[in-house]
């Protein structure tokens, strides 16, 4: 893709070699820049981030949001995308992406998204597999990661969320 859009996509990652490269080419295509946030992997993922197109920033981790946040200072685009390592975006959302850019129908500034997971041995969900909504794709200037350590949600302070229809698909189980 020629004109990527204005989007930021950051990554919080801490030894994720093993599955970070599905995430960044899942997003790599379309984004002007993707950030690795790397709270001191030992497993070479921050090069192999590298290798794959990201700038990468150490980080000491003191908790989710507290990351979150510091990948949102990382960034240089007002709209955020945000991933976790063990996380890729389906074709179908990333089609929906392109197309709330396409028809500048930027009138909302947060947008949520199913989080389904995929387990070992699966390459799609289960049919009827439980996912959670969570805005992962936001203008910065209307809302930020919370500061909790352990909880790690976009505060939108209350303004209007676009529901996306499709999936981020996470691979948070490495094997049975």
């Amino acid at each position: 893709m020629n004109n990527k859009l204005p989007i930021s996509c950051f990554i919080i990652a801490q030894d994720e070699a093993d599955r970070i490269t599905n995430t960044i080419e899942s997003v790599i295509d379309f984004v002007d820049e993707v950030i690795v946030i790397d709270s001191g992997s030992t497993d070479g993922t921050q090069d192999l981030a590298r290798q794959l197109g990201c700038k990468v920033f150490f980080n000491k981790w003191n908790g989710y949001g507290p990351q979150k946040r510091f990948g949102e200072d990382c960034t240089k685009n007002e709209w955020l995308l945000n991933l976790d390592a063990d996380e890729y975006l389906s074709d179908q959302i990333k089609s929906e992406i392109l197309q709330i850019f396409d028809d500048n129908k930027k009138h909302y500034n947060f947008f949520s998204m199913k989080v389904t997971p995929i387990y070992p041995n699966w390459k799609k969900p289960r049919l009827f597999s439980a996912s959670h909504q969570c805005v992962r794709l936001y203008n910065k200037r209307f809302g930020r990661f919370s500061n909790s350590p352990v909880h790690d949600s976009v505060e939108t302070n209350n303004s209007k969320v676009f529901y996306f229809k499709n999936h981020i698909y996470h691979n948070s189980v490495r094997s049975f």
